[in-house]
């Protein structure tokens, strides 16, 4: 089945833990805004399962690698990020 068809016919909140434990995969530390209680304790849903090694590599050929606030003020720090390709 086709990536985008599957994610489409998925239910809005399963899109957004299933985006949410893709990056906790990939080691980036997530903080999503929530002042919701129900929705907060969804958030900590994303530990009871994971994505396969197939839908990781679908979410990530997403990646257009646009950065749509550059900061062009700090692009001669040592530390500026947006050099990096991600």
């Amino acid at each position: 089945m086709n990536f985008l068809m599957h994610w489409g016919k998925s239910t809005r909140r399963q899109q957004l833990k299933s985006f949410l434990r893709f990056n906790i995969q990939r080691g980036v530390v997530v903080i999503p805004k929530s002042f919701n209680p129900e929705r907060i304790k969804e958030n900590f849903q994303i530990f009871d399962f994971s994505l396969t090694e197939e839908e990781m590599k679908d979410i990530e050929a997403l990646n257009k690698n646009v950065c749509f606030v550059e900061m062009l003020m700090w692009c001669d720090h040592p530390e500026y990020p947006f050099h990096d390709e991600y």
